[in-house]
């Protein structure tokens, strides 16, 4: 029982990390590309990066649960 209660929590573990692996990559990706563009644009990008990283913080908190519960069914 106990090694059946360690398997599931390092899936659960895993994919806390991949999920969190995900995010910040795509962050760095998103926020260079705002950063380079802020000039061009007068900071517009860096508003649409900061909107797109509100949504993509939802996105990525709301997939934790729905993934660890399906994992573990």
């Amino acid at each position: 029982m106990l090694e059946g209660s360690a398997a599931l929590m390092k899936t659960a573990y895993d994919l806390v990390m991949d999920l969190i692996a995900s995010l910040i990559e795509w962050l760095i990706i998103t926020w260079l590309a705002a950063q380079a563009a802020a000039v061009p644009t007068l900071g517009a990008s860096e508003v649409a990066a900061a909107a797109a990283t509100t949504a993509e913080v939802a996105v990525a908190t709301t997939r934790a649960p729905r993934s660890s519960s399906a994992r573990t069914r």
